[in-house]
């Protein structure tokens, strides 16, 4: 209980950065942007390199289960603030939320479009 609330308090700390973000959020898109490439392009980079592309070849394998059960509760686990206490902060839904991310997976098995 004592990480969750630390983790409120940073929230509540940071209340007024995380308000001017909001204000000024096209600037902050375009930042967030240009510090991250597409999906299809790490999916590259993982097969080139061997890496997994999906829950069932990660060590040790990995349902899609166990995987949404993360995806969906890391933030209420973990200390640090992430993104994903910013989806519970904006009440974000967060089934539809994986229900997207997670219909993507198919698009990382093709070959990235270079044209």
């Amino acid at each position: 209980m004592r990480a969750k609330s630390q983790k409120l308090e940073a929230w509540a700390t940071h209340r007024a950065d995380f308000e001017d973000a909001l204000r000024d959020w096209d600037t902050v898109r375009g930042q967030l942007q240009s510090l991250t490439r597409p999906p299809e392009r790490l999916a590259a980079i993982l097969k080139a390199v061997g890496g997994p592309l999906d829950f069932g070849e990660l060590d040790p394998p990995r349902t899609e289960a166990e995987v949404k059960f993360a995806f969906q509760n890391a933030p209420l686990i973990r200390r640090r603030l992430s993104l994903g206490d910013l989806f519970i902060f904006l009440e974000w839904d967060r089934e539809s939320l994986w229900t997207r991310v997670n219909s993507g997976l198919a698009r990382l098995h093709c070959p990235l479009d270079t044209n």
